[in-house]
């Protein structure tokens, strides 16, 4: 069944020396006790966060003015992979 995504924390910081800014917030999804939360990116990509299966699922994603794409920060590697969308599910584990 899906549930919610939301977002807090938003955050803008200037890029030193330009009129750029680099964004910042966490997207999150918490599922009803007893399920657990799944989340799901476009294009179809899976963050690491949902591999305890955890009832709350939550990542922090980071967009430059420069080149306008939200990208989703793989911890801890530091890997950054565009999204253009986010969505969750829940369900009961096993």
């Amino acid at each position: 069944m899906r549930i919610p995504v939301t977002s807090s924390g938003l955050t803008v910081t200037p890029i030193p020396n330009t009129m750029d800014t680099t964004s910042t917030m966490t997207v999150s999804c918490t599922a009803a006790n007893g399920l657990f939360a799944f989340m799901i990116f476009e294009p179809e990509l899976n963050p690491r966060e949902n591999a305890n299966l955890p009832q709350t699922v939550a990542i922090t994603v980071s967009c430059s003015s420069v080149d306008m794409v939200w990208k989703y920060v793989d911890v801890p590697s530091g890997r950054l992979q565009a999204i253009t969308s986010v969505r969750c599910n829940e369900a009961a584990s096993g």
